[in-house]
């Protein structure tokens, strides 16, 4: 049941639609749709609308798409105009001009039943009553909501949200828009858990002259290549959040860039020695000590008894479906021999295509990966 239904049965009132005043708000289009991501609460906020909006390009690239920015953690969406310090007025004035809205919010839910609007209402921690705007229009209003039982909690592990596949919401959109689906379509069959979290990797397989992450900080693959010299130009012109070794280097060849590496992870084995992981740490950032190997665990552990060391299993293949048409999305980008590649197989393969690559290496950084089927 509703909230105002509840209301409506205690205190024996009929609600009628309010009269809102809106706030004009100048936009460079007047025909678009919007979008309202509710950031303010992490169980309603979806990570995917990226995924949605490239969708929604690949059918109409003149589509326009308006995003409402609703706190400062609040991502901004590719390809969308961003419209930040809304106030109320102003959102009224959104969503009565808009061709559509797709929304997880509930206030700007309950704007589209006032006004009539199409609506995608996306809901993973609540049933889909409440979910639906009080003055719900069932040929105007879609409501999108997982099939499991929700948690109703502000805060999830594993959000609910997130397992609403982008190209359902992108579909019901371009089909209330009456614009054609793109061929061909796709199916989204896996999501890592990582999928969003934007990582760079950098292998010193080459000399870096320039910064290539802006403001980002990049991770120093020396574990794939033990190149120094190249490793300290990379410290020269970018910030390295993590350094990662799997051998003995020389320290004294770190020293003078400690200030630009914030941590270093150590795939540990039994050929490393304890006074090397001493002078390690006195670089003066984080380490980690890992490793994979779980039949000498314990002796590691012995080994190098005043640090802890973590066991990282290593990854399996995701249970998916036997076909030639299995392609990746990924967020994790890997920069080598001065190319850009979107995983460490493709760039072992020198591939620049997003075809999976069925290897060990490929399936290590699937938690970076959305895989798609074009079946």
């Amino acid at each position: 049941m509703h909230q105002v239904d509840k209301l409506q049965s205690y205190f024996r009132l009929c609600p009628n639609k309010p009269h809102l005043e809106e706030a004009y708000l100048p936009l460079p289009f007047s025909k678009y749709i919007l979008i309202f991501n509710d950031s303010s609460v992490q169980s309603n906020e979806y990570n995917y609308f990226t995924d949605v909006v490239e969708y929604l390009h690949t059918a109409d690239p003149s589509l326009n798409i308006v995003q409402a920015i609703n706190g400062p953690n609040c991502e901004h969406i590719p390809h969308a105009y961003h419209v930040q310090q809304l106030s109320h007025s102003n959102l009224y004035f959104l969503v009565k001009n808009s061709d559509l809205v797709i929304s997880s919010e509930h206030f700007c839910t309950e704007l589209c039943g006032i006004y009539d609007k199409p609506l995608i209402r996306l809901s993973g921690n609540s049933f889909d009553g409440p979910s639906k705007p009080f003055f719900n229009n069932p040929s105007l209003h879609s409501i999108f909501c997982t099939e499991e039982q929700p948690s109703l909690a502000a805060v999830e592990e594993k959000k609910a949200i997130n397992k609403i596949p982008p190209e359902r919401i992108a579909r019901a959109t371009l089909k209330k828009l009456n614009i054609k689906d793109p061929t061909p379509l796709y199916k989204t069959l896996y999501t890592g858990p990582l999928y969003r979290q934007y990582l760079l990797d950098c292998i010193p397989d080459f000399k870096l002259e320039r910064n290539i992450s802006g403001d980002q900080p990049i991770s120093a693959r020396l574990d794939i290549e033990n190149d120094i010299p190249n490793l300290l130009e990379i410290c020269t012109h970018s910030n390295v959040h993590t350094l990662c070794i799997d051998r003995e280097v020389d320290i004294q060849d770190i020293f003078p860039h400690q200030n630009k590496i914030k941590s270093i992870v150590i795939e540990i084995n039994l050929d490393f020695s304890v006074g090397f992981v001493r002078e390690i740490h006195k670089v003066g950032c984080e380490v980690t000590l890992y490793t994979q190997d779980s039949k000498n665990l314990n002796q590691l552990r012995l080994k190098f008894i005043d640090w802890v060391v973590r066991l990282v299993p290593s990854k399996t293949k995701p249970d998916l479906p036997k076909s030639k048409k299995l392609f990746y999305k990924s967020t994790k980008i890997t920069f080598s021999k001065n190319k850009k590649f979107t995983s460490l197989a493709a760039r072992n393969a020198n591939s620049d295509n997003n075809k999976i690559i069925d290897n060990e290496a490929f399936w290590k950084e699937s938690d970076h990966f959305l895989i798609y089927s074009l079946d």
